[in-house]
């Protein structure tokens, strides 16, 4: 039987620790680096792209390698792969094929062939038209759709939430970023950049800061839209959302003017949407009187560490939520 040299055993055992390190960096949304945010009531602290690199790059070095990579996905990528040649990491045969990890636009499996292991990297990279899609089926929504595609808009469902958050989490980071803003320059990517703002926001992170941190980038999205008349370019159902950001603000002149956006479209529809068109324009009108009455919405006090005040305890503004 071979001897094996207590120096190799110890550099392998380094090796396989430095690979745990590098994958638990790669899965971490945790703090990374660097670039906290300098917001004290932030709950959540995000490792940023450029932090996760910093330490990949330090791990790099003690394993003695060089990359000439600044992205960080393409050097997560190279270390992946001279692990997997080197056979430094085995994975039972039977968990195989098994997804990894998901990085923002590419999604790593793991193969195994007997004890060897290999990387295979597919794109993921989330499209306009990929959240389009998921939000609004795909096809023109005639009033039975229409019913299927409320009980996602509007129904609790933890199921569609979880689904939602693993499909376009990274998205709608890169969204609050700012790095999806080429999508603005047509009405069908303005508006997908809005609804990750607006309403996925509120879904992956409901309850939480986070969940109004796209607010203020979807009115700017919004306004500055409608100023060009890009949501003429879109469906009336598709338009509904568009001009959501305005239901969302606490402004009370903003407001205002959302009620009279959703009151003018209700005349422009069909019959078989003019009910659904309706009750949007109604609650428009509800949010406009709780800005109206409390200058703020009070269901939002516990997640962004607000104090609620007497008057607003009393008030039942929750079926109003924005």
């Amino acid at each position: 039987m071979k001897k094996v040299k207590p120096d190799a055993i110890k550099a392998k055992t380094v090796r396989i620790l430095l690979f745990s390190a590098i994958i638990s960096i790669i899965q971490c949304d945790g703090p990374g680096a660097a670039d906290f945010s300098p917001d004290p009531h932030e709950q959540t602290k995000t490792a940023t792209p450029a932090g996760k690199l910093l330490i990949l790059k330090y791990l790099l070095a003690k394993l003695g390698w060089e990359s000439q990579h600044c992205d960080p996905e393409p050097l997560i990528i190279a270390i992946l792969a001279r692990f997997a040649q080197s056979k430094a990491i085995r994975i039972k045969r039977n968990h195989s094929p098994k997804p990894l990890f998901q990085l923002t636009s590419t999604l790593v499996t793991v193969v195994t062939v007997g004890d060897a292991c290999t990387c295979q990297y597919h794109s993921m990279k989330t499209t306009h038209q990929d959240v389009l899609n998921y939000w609004f089926g795909g096809d023109s929504l005639d009033s039975p759709k229409l019913d299927g595609r409320m009980k996602l808009w509007f129904n609790d469902n933890i199921s569609a939430d979880k689904d939602m958050a693993q499909r376009f989490a990274a998205p709608v980071k890169s969204a609050i970023r700012g790095q999806l803003n080429d999508w603005a320059k047509t009405p069908e990517g303005r508006l997908a950049l809005i609804l990750l703002l607006d309403q996925f926001t509120r879904r992956i992170y409901y309850g939480r800061r986070d969940a109004y941190a796209g607010d203020t980038l979807a009115l700017q999205l919004c306004a500055k839209g409608a100023s060009c008349n890009m949501h003429k370019g879109l469906s009336p159902i598709q338009r509904l959302f568009f001009f959501m950001p305005l239901q969302r603000a606490e402004s009370e002149k903003i407001q205002a003017r959302s009620v009279q956006v959703y009151k003018a479209m209700v005349p422009k529809v069909s019959g078989t949407l003019h009910a659904t068109f309706e009750t949007f324009a109604m609650i428009a009108e509800l949010r406009h009187d709780v800005i109206a009455e409390h200058g703020r919405f009070p269901h939002r006090n516990v997640a962004l560490g607000r104090e609620t005040s007497k008057a607003e305890a009393a008030a039942s503004t929750s079926s109003v939520a924005a």
